[in-house]
């Protein structure tokens, strides 16, 4: 299965450090694009999946699905190894890897 991530992030965010980090660090390769408020589509689509937070990743599959997830969150990062293995290390998968009983972490973000 072929994955790509993309990763929006913005100058001085603590959140876009963080997950960029552990990304590397769980070895997901990424491609990183300043998230530009200028782009009417890009934002478009931020807003009507309701993410507000800095920074704003997408997950999409070779068959086109996405998984959007906003803010630093370790748990969605780490549960994307788990469910997908090699193939999240070469890049990640659309579907949430996250079990339902998983809580929510939240730390210091950008808003959008």
């Amino acid at each position: 299965m072929s994955l790509s991530v993309t990763l929006y992030t913005q100058p001085s965010c603590m959140a876009c450090r963080l997950t960029k980090k552990h990304m590397d660090t769980r070895g997901i390769k990424y491609e990183e694009q300043l998230l530009d408020t200028d782009d009417t589509d890009l934002m478009e689509a931020i807003s009507e999946l309701e993410l507000t937070t800095a920074p704003v990743v997408c997950v999409t599959t070779d068959e086109g699905e996405n998984l959007w997830f906003d803010g630093y969150r370790p748990d969605r990062i780490d549960g994307l190894v788990k469910t997908f293995g090699k193939s999240a290390h070469s890049v990640a998968n659309g579907t949430d890897p996250l079990p339902e009983h998983q809580e929510e972490v939240h730390h210091e973000s950008v808003r959008i």
